[in-house]
C-alpha cells in the first residue's frame, strides 16, 4: 500500500486545498431510490445534499479549491464513494432534490474499481475509508465534539490539503473512528455545541476564511 502522501494520479480530485470527508452509514448505494423521499427511503440522502451544499456552494458561486468525498456503506451495494471537485463540477444548485438527482447519476455508473466521472466533477468508485486514508494529502483532521476548539489552533498550514472528517447524522463506528484517529494530526470541534453535519462544515470554512483574510 502506497504512502498517503505519496503521488497518485487516479485520483485527480484529491488534490483540493479543503476536503471534507463525510462517512455514511445508510445512505442507499443503488440508485433505486425517490427524490420524494430523501430523509427516509433513500436512507438520509438529504443530509449528504446539504454536506455537498456547506462544503461547495457560496452566494453566487462555487468553492474551486474544495472537494466534498461521500463514504457510501448503506446498502445495497457498498462500499462506494462519491466525490464532487469544486473545480470541476457543473449543474450543482442550492436544492437537495437537485443535488441527490446529480447523485442519483453516479450511482448509475457500473464500476468495477474506478474512479469514472459521472458528469463533470462528480466522480464514483469502489474506494473505502481505508483506501481514501491511504491516497489523501496533507493534514488529516477528525471533527469531533470531545476535540480540541478549532478557535484554539494557532497556525494553519495554509499551502497543505486540508483534509475534513466527519460523519453523517449518526455517530462514528469504533472502527471508523479508530482508522480515522490513527492516522489523523489533530482531533478537532467546531464549538460547544453539537452541530449537524452539514453545519460542521459551514463553521470550518468560515474559521478558515476568516484565518486566510487575516
Amino acid at each position: 500500500m502506497s504512502s498517503r502522501h505519496g503521488e497518485n494520479e487516479m485520483l485527480p480530485y484529491s488534490h483540493a486545498r479543503r476536503n471534507f470527508i463525510v462517512l455514511s452509514h445508510r445512505a442507499r448505494t443503488a440508485p433505486d431510490f425517490t427524490l420524494n423521499d430523501l430523509c427516509g427511503a433513500a436512507g438520509r440522502w438529504d443530509v449528504l445534499a446539504r454536506c455537498i451544499g456547506s462544503a461547495l456552494l457560496i452566494s453566487h458561486g462555487i468553492r474551486e479549491d474544495s472537494a466534498v468525498h461521500l463514504l457510501l456503506s448503506g446498502e445495497p451495494d457498498p462500499p462506494k464513494t462519491v466525490s464532487v471537485l469544486g473545480s470541476r463540477v457543473r449543474y450543482l444548485n442550492p436544492d437537495e432534490r437537485s443535488t441527490a438527482a446529480l447523485m442519483k447519476k453516479a450511482l448509475e455508473m457500473s464500476i468495477s474499481d474506478g474512479p469514472i466521472e459521472s458528469t463533470p466533477g462528480i466522480y464514483v468508485s469502489r474506494m473505502d475509508l481505508s483506501g481514501l486514508i491511504d491516497l489523501l494529502k496533507g493534514k488529516i483532521v477528525l471533527l469531533d465534539e470531545g476535540g480540541i476548539d478549532i478557535m484554539c489552533v494557532p497556525d494553519w498550514p495554509m499551502g497543505a490539503p486540508l483534509n475534513f472528517f466527519l460523519s453523517d447524522d449518526r455517530e462514528f463506528s469504533d472502527e471508523e473512528k479508530s482508522a480515522i484517529e490513527g492516522v489523523s494530526d489533530m482531533t478537532l470541534s467546531v464549538g460547544p455545541v453539537v452541530l449537524q453535519s452539514q453545519q460542521a462544515i459551514d463553521a470550518v470554512h468560515n474559521h478558515l476564511d476568516r484565518y486566510e483574510r487575516g
